[in-house]
């Protein structure tokens, strides 16, 4: 799992942060397999963060990653109500965005309530999944961890549930700087 230069990148970074598990490669690993594939209420992370879960009440949760939104809204999953773009100063580098959608069935009828969920558009999964894990890895002492991209910075939001098992990790805007007001636009 380590063996890409960016995960190489996640370990080093943990470490040097003095995160728990982090002696070597191999309790890395085993670090990162029970955060993203231990079962939590009949779910993983991983589950949560890229496919999604319906549960109880019909209420949908998770589906964080901008792929599998993609790829939901092509094969007719879900109709998208909404989206807000959240950008800095450049007009043009609109990344983040909330999405407002439903699932829906073959009928095209409502499966589950209308759900808002944020994106980091336009990284290869395998950096969005770095992102989400140093969120949870580094994120362990705080409820989220900031990344600084170009003129706006991003958070990686989690939560947890029950002592230390993370049920939920998600893009969100950082609160604007005190020089600089964040701008947002919105399209139906």
């Amino acid at each position: 799992m380590t063996e890409s230069k960016i995960l190489k990148y996640v370990y080093k970074y943990a470490c040097a942060c003095d995160v728990p598990d982090c002696m070597g490669e191999e309790e890395f690993e085993n670090k990162l397999i029970d955060i993203w594939f231990s079962q939590l209420n009949g779910s993983s992370l991983f589950h949560h963060v890229y496919m999604g879960d319906i549960r109880s009440g019909n209420r949908y949760s998770g589906l964080h990653s901008w792929i599998s939104l993609y790829e939901k809204f092509r094969s007719k999953e879900l109709l998208i109500d909404n989206v807000v773009f959240h950008h800095g100063l450049s007009a043009d580098d609109s990344r983040l965005i909330t999405v407002k959608f439903q699932f829906i069935d073959n009928n095209k009828q409502p499966l589950a309530a209308h759900k808002d969920s944020t994106f980091l558009l336009g990284f290869s999964p395998e950096m969005e999944f770095s992102m989400f894990t140093l969120g949870a890895l580094v994120g362990e002492r705080k409820i989220a961890f900031k990344f600084n991209f170009k003129q706006h910075s991003i958070l990686v939001q989690r939560h947890v549930f029950e002592a230390r098992n993370i049920s939920s990790l998600y893009f969100a805007p950082a609160p604007p700087s005190p020089r600089r007001r964040s701008a947002h636009r919105t399209a139906n």
